[in-house]
């Protein structure tokens, strides 16, 4: 038996990173282009797929990068 991997917050296109990929899914979302919206797209959880979720999705990377700059 297998285990789904939890899904890291602002990974909206799933694919285990947190990059400018998910911030294109989520303007494909808001676009209409996207199909079906997935739920990962509403990053910050307030119900609705906008800029403020593009704006997670930075402040994510930008925590990501100090983590990899401190920790050399």
């Amino acid at each position: 038996q297998w285990e789904a991997a939890p899904v890291k917050k602002g990974d909206v296109n799933l694919d285990g990173t947190v990059d400018v990929a998910d911030i294109a899914t989520v303007i494909s979302v808001m676009a209409g282009s996207a199909g079906d919206s997935p739920a990962s797209a509403d990053v910050n959880g307030d119900g609705t797929v906008d800029v403020a979720d593009i704006a997670s999705i930075i402040s994510i990377m930008a925590a990501n990068a100090r983590r990899l700059n401190t920790a050399d």
